[in-house]
C-alpha cells in the first residue's frame, strides 16, 4: 500500500510539473515551470539558464534533473524550502559519487561541474525520495537532482 501511495503521488507531481521539458535549450517556459514544481520556489530574475530532464516510467525509481544558474540569495531559498542540509565532502563523499544509469548524458549535467561545487542534501524516508543540490558559489552554476526511491 504504501508504495502505491508513493507512485501515486509521483504521478500526480509528473502530471503537475506538466511532464514536458526541452533538455537541449535553457529558459523555455517548460523548464522554468518543471524548476518551479520541482524546487518550490518562483523561477523569478535570481534564477538563469534552467535546463530540465526527467526519467519516469511506471514501476521504476523516477527522477529529475535540472541545471541552472542562481544567485545565493535565490540558492538559499531552495535550500530553506526542501529542508537541505550542507555536506562535508571528506564525511559524506559518496554523495558526490552518483551512480545512476538514466543520469541525462547532456553538456549541462557536468559531474565535473559538481566535483567543485557545494552539496546540500535531504533524504526524505516518510516519502522515499532523495533531494541533491550542487552549487558553485564561484559561477553560481547549480545543479538539481531528485530521487524517488
Amino acid at each position: 500500500m504504501k508504495k502505491l501511495l508513493a507512485f501515486l503521488g509521483v504521478a500526480l507531481m509528473l502530471f503537475a510539473a506538466g511532464c514536458d521539458y526541452d533538455s537541449t535549450r535553457p529558459d523555455t517556459k517548460k523548464n522554468r515551470k518543471m524548476f518551479e514544481n520541482m524546487t518550490g520556489i518562483k523561477a523569478d530574475k535570481n534564477i538563469r539558464k534552467v535546463y530540465a530532464y526527467a526519467d519516469y516510467f511506471p514501476g521504476i525509481d523516477p527522477l529529475f534533473c535540472l541545471a541552472f544558474e542562481a544567485t545565493p540569495e535565490a540558492v538559499a531559498r531552495i535550500v530553506k524550502m526542501k529542508q537541505l542540509e550542507k555536506k562535508d565532502r571528506e564525511k559524506d563523499g559518496g554523495l558526490w559519487d552518483l551512480r545512476f544509469s538514466v543520469l541525462p548524458s547532456e553538456p549541462w549535467w557536468n559531474a565535473a561541474e559538481r566535483d567543485k561545487s557545494t552539496l546540500y542534501f535531504r533524504n526524505d524516508e516518510k516519502h522515499e525520495v532523495c533531494y541533491y543540490l550542487w552549487h558553485d558559489p564561484k559561477t553560481n552554476k547549480c545543479q538539481f537532482l531528485i530521487v524517488y526511491l
